[in-house]
């Protein structure tokens, strides 16, 4: 259990990094003046199995009282291991009214590797950005793999 709980902590280190990185190499210059004015939450399962199938959604929710536009994502996710895959840049326009939530339906499709460790945690970790190349949130999941 230990070592099940040191693992979950690193690869949460490791999103929250990753997410980092992505978010300031997607924004040109790291321009994070609008940061957080987009919750962004991921509804991913809390597990899955080798060659499953990994559909992802996003919950946005637009903290402010102007509407906001997003203009792209981006991704990238360690899939049971620490092999990195991404960052991608996924063009994905949206607007999301003042103080309101939209769910995404369709934002990624995939299948989990037949190749992943089993045992480990594999993270997500999603930033979005409006028009000007500026964060409007990021956001995050573990998934245990089975």
């Amino acid at each position: 259990m230990c070592k099940s709980l040191h693992t979950k902590r690193n690869f949460k280190i490791l999103s929250l990094f990753a997410i980092a990185l992505v978010s300031i190499g997607l924004s040109g210059c790291g321009d994070i003046t609008n940061a957080g004015n987009i919750t962004v939450a991921i509804p991913c399962p809390t597990s899955t199995y080798l060659g499953d199938p990994l559909n992802i959604e996003l919950a946005l929710t637009n903290t402010t009282s102007s509407p906001i536009s997003i203009a792209k994502t981006g991704i990238i996710a360690t899939l049971g291991n620490l092999n990195i895959i991404g960052p991608f840049v996924i063009p994905y326009q949206v607007t999301i009214p003042a103080s309101q939530e939209i769910i995404t339906s369709g934002y990624l499709h995939t299948t989990f590797p037949k190749n992943a460790v089993r045992g480990m945690f594999s993270s997500i970790g999603i930033a979005v950005l409006d028009q000007d190349n500026k964060i409007q949130g990021v956001g995050g999941c573990l998934i245990q793999v089975d």
